[in-house]
């Protein structure tokens, strides 16, 4: 090729590369199903046997239908002017003209459906139509039209500059049959293509989604919705998914204003998005996961029996915890049951907490009855007997007579609860040591597993057993042994 002819091509490719570059950023359409009318401008070079090769001029016109997203299927007819020259030839003209018209169906694989720039690949087949001419425009050999098959291939770009108008540019390579100069030197002849085109899109199908979010153009025009966004208000759902599938705004990110995006209520916290307070317990969605950390699908959290809208705003107690003050009552108890403060470990005021009160059957609401009249002296430092504490022979067991003592006991401690006690086991002489070793611990837990029952914090309890301490030596009567099997208490 001279540096003359390759002019001509160079400035037809940097029109292309200028009119693709040049073209205003803006998304296609949908293309399933779309229809779509091109056509198309520029050079071709005639691969000839012919010693001098020279750029002709060419057309093309088509009729596109979109298979698929990426595929399309087109019906192309064009015009192609083709020339060569070579002094040397014998029995031919010196210099011929191709007038040609190709006919093809053309399929095209576009890299990137529905974005503004979109490579492509094609390829075809059909037929080429031609007569030749020679330097003073007669027909030669004569008028007659003939005919070659015809196999497209190339490689383009294509800009969309509207939603209806798109600029092509691409260069191709048609393969034609050997002898259309009228040498016969190979099995196959050719010509390559370099042009550029405008397209025009109409005939959508009645999918007409451009975004791809599951809804129609019309409907977004009709919801407001973006269609060239599938996610409009950026929550995480598609548009098509907002209004078919959950029912919420699709130009709301929280469409139940719980202060959570419609995609985390639905995907990561199954709550409801178009109901701001999914367990109907008096706190939004968006209070229970962020501010008070409750379950949003369960009404009452730590199952106390009140709903956490209730502890939260209502009571000021914690819905996550059961025992917000920690008396031995249930918050729910406290309020719906017993009329007592869950704010408060003794309503009354009385010295002993209200779950302990409640145990044994006095009135948590009035602090008069929270103590006997004669508590036990307990000073730190000082071991006593514990008066009263009774046990039945061989066994762990209280006696009926205990109970009076163990009640004086256990007031005592609810009173004074920063003193903490140590529970000591004694035994008589009867039956084996080992025997009775074991026998006067496990009377000293006994007496310490009553007092827990009640309300006394198991830490403030400790026990042991001292058997080699009797109170009145060997050989004593049953009622001075019985005496032997006493507690005492050391106040720490």
């Amino acid at each position: 090729m001279s540096g003359r002819s390759k002019i001509p091509a160079l400035v037809s490719a940097a029109t292309i590369a200028g009119m693709l570059f040049l073209a205003p950023e803006a998304r296609s359409q949908d293309p399933r199903g779309a229809w779509s009318l091109g056509g198309q401008l520029g050079e071709n070079f005639w691969l000839t046997e012919f010693e001098t090769r020279k750029l002709g001029f060419g057309a093309e016109a088509y009729v596109r239908y979109r298979l698929s997203r990426p595929i399309s299927l087109s019906f192309l007819m064009g015009f192609e002017v083709m020339k060569a020259e070579d002094s040397g030839v014998t029995n031919i003209p010196g210099y011929l003209r191709l007038t040609a018209f190709p006919s093809s169906v053309v399929a095209t694989w576009y890299l990137s459906p529905e974005k503004t720039f979109s490579p492509y690949f094609y390829a075809g087949a059909g037929a080429l139509f031609f007569f030749r001419a020679d330097g003073s425009g007669e027909y030669y050999p004569n008028k007659y039209i003939r005919t070659s098959f015809l196999l497209p291939v190339g490689f383009g770009v294509e800009a969309f500059t509207s939603k209806k108008i798109s600029i092509t540019g691409d260069f191709g390579f048609r393969i034609i049959q050997d002898n259309s100069e009228l040498i016969d030197k190979h099995w196959l002849d050719s010509y390559l293509k370099v042009q550029i085109g405008v397209v025009y899109h109409f005939g959508f199908s009645s999918s007409g989604d451009s975004d791809g979010d599951g809804l129609k153009d019309e409907q977004e025009r009709q919801y407001g919705t973006d269609p060239n966004n599938p996610d409009t208000d950026d929550d995480g759902l598609k548009d098509g998914e907002e209004i078919i599938q959950y029912h919420t705004d699709p130009v709301n990110a929280d469409s139940d204003g719980d202060g959570i995006p419609d995609a985390n209520e639905v995907f990561k916290f199954k709550t409801d998005p178009k109901k701001s307070d999914t367990d109907d317990d008096g706190l939004s969605d968006g209070e229970e996961i962020m501010k008070y950390n409750t379950d949003p699908l369960r009404a009452d959290t730590d199952s106390d029996g009140l709903t956490d809208g209730d502890e939260a705003k209502k009571y000021r107690t914690n819905p996550l915890k059961p025992d917000t003050d920690g008396d031995g009552l249930t918050d729910g108890d406290e309020v719906l049951k017993f009329n007592t403060d869950p704010l408060r470990v003794d309503t009354d005021g009385g010295g002993v907490n209200d779950g302990t009160e409640v145990k044994r059957g006095t009135n948590p609401s009035e602090p008069k009855d929270d103590f006997f009249a004669d508590p036990l002296k307990l000073e730190r430092g000082r071991t006593s007997i514990l008066e009263g504490v009774i046990f039945m022979p061989g066994n762990d067991k209280f006696g009926l007579e205990s109970e009076g003592g163990m009640q004086r006991l256990f007031m005592t401690l609810a009173a004074k609860p920063d003193l903490s006690i140590e529970i000591i086991g004694y035994r008589d002489y009867a039956g084996t040591d080992q025997f009775n070793d074991a026998l006067s611990l496990r009377r000293a837990q006994s007496v310490k597993d009553w007092l827990v029952e009640r309300g006394i914090r198991e830490s403030r309890i400790s026990v042991s057993s001292n058997p080699n301490k009797p109170i009145n030596p060997l050989g004593a009567s049953a009622e001075d042994r019985a005496k032997y099997r006493r507690m005492e208490m050391r106040v720490k």
